[in-house]
């Protein structure tokens, strides 16, 4: 579509230009470079001498810790998830509270966090489930990765401290090695504009003084 103009394009997924927002200006900025998330301008020989450093102890971590997963099942989001939960103590007739009064297009990420803010024990029943299936997921990518810092980035990470919160609880209480850091995304809905807006100004950069 652009060729004859002369423009370059880059295609790239949404979550890697989320984390590609997150570590160039949002939540993990300023932290050393993920030891498996490198790029081959500027930071490459760091990551990779860290990435050698970590791989002994990372495949360790892998073959004990993979069977902490096996209930995550899928790769749905957190959001689709909770629709799903709604809407199975709804069948059950088990459905109470704030989110019982909502429609059933209403039953959201946003809603329910947002109803647990609020002390509400169905919102909360619900958010502990959620942790218990995010909580393996991050200690596992934790240890492969050696990571310090887990950033929860999607429209809901504003009101997402309830979710976090019990996710720390049940990571303190179980994890093998360290607990890492989790904090909610401070760019709403807008993360993966902000990270393909990032990734194009890293690409006139790279080639501002090119021929």
């Amino acid at each position: 579509m652009f060729q004859d103009r002369g423009w370059i394009v880059r295609l790239d997924n949404d979550a890697n230009l989320g984390a590609l927002y997150e570590a160039a200006d949002g939540a993990g900025w300023g932290r050393a470079p993920s030891p498996c998330c490198w790029r081959p301008s500027g930071s490459a020989p760091a990551s990779w001498s860290t990435a050698r450093c970590c791989a002994a102890r990372a495949a360790a971590w892998a073959s004990c810790a993979c069977g902490d997963v096996s209930g995550v099942d899928a790769p749905h989001g957190l959001g689709r998830r909770t629709r799903w939960e709604i809407q199975r103590m709804a069948d059950a007739g088990l459905l109470a509270g704030e989110l019982a009064d909502l429609p059933p297009e209403d039953w959201g990420a946003e809603a329910l966090l947002e109803a647990a803010t609020r002390g509400d024990p169905v919102a909360l029943e619900i958010v502990d489930r959620l942790a218990r299936r995010l909580a393996p997921v991050v200690t596992l990518l934790t240890g492969l990765l050696d990571l310090d810092r887990v950033v929860l980035a999607g429209p809901f990470a504003a009101s997402a401290e309830p979710l976090l919160s019990r996710t720390r609880e049940i990571l303190e209480a179980s994890v093998v090695f360290r607990c890492p850091e989790l904090v909610a995304s401070t760019a709403g809905g807008d993360v993966i504009l902000r990270g393909a807006v990032s990734r194009a100004v890293d690409v006139v950069r790279e080639r501002a003084l090119l021929d």
